[in-house]
């Protein structure tokens, strides 16, 4: 009885791997996306705007 579980078992194990196996080897669906930017989001941050407080650690 416990011989035909294991094998009922491996079998389903070996199905759902092959499964995966192919479903991996499937090419992902082409995907565009367009993000808009302003030239303002592309400037570099200024020295005075960088705010750096460091403190000694304890």
């Amino acid at each position: 009885m416990t011989r035909k579980i294991r094998l009922v078992l491996a079998v389903i194990l070996l199905v759902i791997s092959i499964v995966f196996l192919v479903w991996g080897f499937f090419p992902n669906p082409r995907e565009t996306r367009i993000q808009n930017i302003s030239p303002e989001e592309m400037r570099l941050p200024t020295p005075s705007s960088l705010h750096l407080d460091l403190e000694p650690a304890a």
